[in-house]
């Protein structure tokens, strides 16, 4: 929950919906409440007519959200219909007609985001971005962030980092959107013969807009003033420290890192996550070219060995998993906790 109520941070969203089932406020309001309240967003949340809405009120006055969210009752389909470029949903797919709000949702073309919840694939199960690739000129890409759980980013951008080759970032947006979220103040990333690449853009972005400080390890061969060179077409050449070295011997020398991405073909990668030294109270790590024959652990199997650390990890592409260490959502008798800082 953590992870989406930063995304929803991070981009800046202003108007954000839920369409829930018989469920009523669940964690995944709270998460989207703390984010509204952090961007000063609209934020509606469609109940089901058996929900009660000063019961609902009630739960989120315990959290302090309770002006935050505008609780209304009646068929999502119809109450949608009045929201015109919406920047965030989220939609549980228990809903019976959830296809046709997948179909009739208006979402802000230039850069939004849906997530479905209790998606069985199994029925008819058409997940939200295979519907919308159906709309003219749309571009979006989609990620399973866990059981019957996708995401999809609408309105992708993409860079040239210099070249005349044009690369789609993917997931990139989320992650600088998940960085920016989380107010990530030190960030890493260790990259193996490849020098700038579109996740060094994503967290230059990120550290611009949160007033961080970026470190870049490259590879021996790579030119530092090429790689500055690069960024300098995003105005991003002063925000990111490149520096050579073996990261394992300058990375020791950093704590509390709020966001760390290592590229798993650099050869000692094992070491470093072992030894890197991430925030205990809320951070990420971002492992990529992860390959899982052999000696292949991901960071958050190394991580849960260390005492007293809590984590979750996802898969967020191939040979790419996201780590949360720090989670402060608790699922025991239906109750949870969430963190927001003013």
């Amino acid at each position: 929950m953590e992870f989406i109520s930063a995304l929803a941070a991070g981009n800046q969203a202003k108007l954000m919906v839920q369409i829930t089932s018989d469920q009523g406020i669940t964690p995944l309001t709270i998460a989207l409440a703390v984010a509204a309240k952090h961007t000063k967003a609209r934020f509606i949340c469609i109940l089901h007519q058996l929900q009660d809405i000063e019961d609902c009120k009630a739960q989120l006055s315990c959290y302090n959200l309770k002006d935050v969210v505008e609780l209304v009752h009646g068929n999502p389909c119809e109450v949608i219909m009045g929201f015109k470029n919406i920047d965030f949903a989220v939609i549980d797919c228990k809903f019976e007609d959830y296809m046709r709000l997948f179909k009739i949702i208006d979402m802000n073309p230039r850069g939004s985001i849906v997530v479905v919840s209790n998606l069985e694939r199994r029925r008819n199960g058409a997940s939200f971005g295979e519907v919308i690739k159906g709309r003219k000129g749309v571009e979006c890409v989609t990620r399973s962030i866990g059981e019957g759980m996708e995401l999809t980013r609408i309105g992708l951008s993409y860079c040239t980092l210099g070249t005349t080759k044009l690369i789609q970032p993917q997931c990139m947006e989320f992650l600088s959107a998940l960085a920016a979220g989380n107010q990530a103040k030190v960030m890493v990333q260790v990259l193996s013969n490849e020098g700038v690449n579109p996740l060094t853009i994503a967290l230059a972005v990120a550290t611009k807009y949160c007033e961080g400080w970026f470190i870049c390890f490259l590879d021996q061969q790579e030119d530092i003033e090429n790689c500055k060179a690069q960024l300098s077409c995003y105005d991003l050449e002063d925000v990111v420290e490149f520096m050579h070295g073996n990261p394992c011997e300058v990375i020791i020398k950093l704590k509390k890192i709020d966001f760390a991405v290592i590229d798993c073909k650099f050869k000692d990668h094992l070491r470093l996550f072992q030894i890197i030294d991430v925030n205990p109270r809320g951070s990420v790590v971002v492992v990529t070219n992860l390959v899982r024959k052999g000696n292949g652990a991901g960071f958050g199997e190394v991580a849960r060995e260390k005492r007293g650390v809590e984590c979750v990890t996802l898969s967020i592409g191939e040979g790419m998993e996201l780590t949360r260490i720090g989670v402060t959502c608790n699922h025991e008798n239906k109750r949870f906790h969430v963190t927001s800082e003013n």
